[in-house]
């Protein structure tokens, strides 16, 4: 709510950080080939859309698949996009594995605990 972040760049790096991942099944032998490399390929991409992108951005794109692959992030705004990239794919697996939207799931959970939260 109160900490200090670069917006601009954070919004940036945020809308920027997956391009590399684009045709990742022609470009990539494997998905963690993809997954170790997508990062560098998007800071590319990144800079034909922001030609004037900081290197703040570019850091927070690079760092962004750490702790799976790649550097620590140097950054408040690199530790909220990772983080955020990492909610995101837990969501996907999720659904993915149970068949299911992520939404769902954590809806029938509360209902299972207390049927009066999720009372329409």
């Amino acid at each position: 709510r109160n900490i200090r972040i670069g917006k601009k760049d954070l919004v940036q790096a945020a809308l920027c950080h997956d391009l590399g991942m684009v045709s990742r099944d022609k470009k990539y032998r494997s998905r963690k080939d993809a997954w170790r490399s997508h990062a560098k390929e998007s800071v590319l991409v990144a800079y034909t859309l922001i030609p004037d992108m900081n290197s703040s951005v570019e850091d927070m794109i690079l760092t962004h698949m750490w702790p799976v692959t790649g550097p620590h992030p140097r950054s408040r705004e690199g530790m909220l996009l990772g983080t955020a990239d990492k909610i995101a794919s837990l969501t996907d697996w999720v659904s993915w594995l149970t068949g299911r939207p992520f939404e769902l799931n954590i809806k029938n959970e509360l209902k299972k605990k207390n049927p009066l939260l999720l009372k329409p």
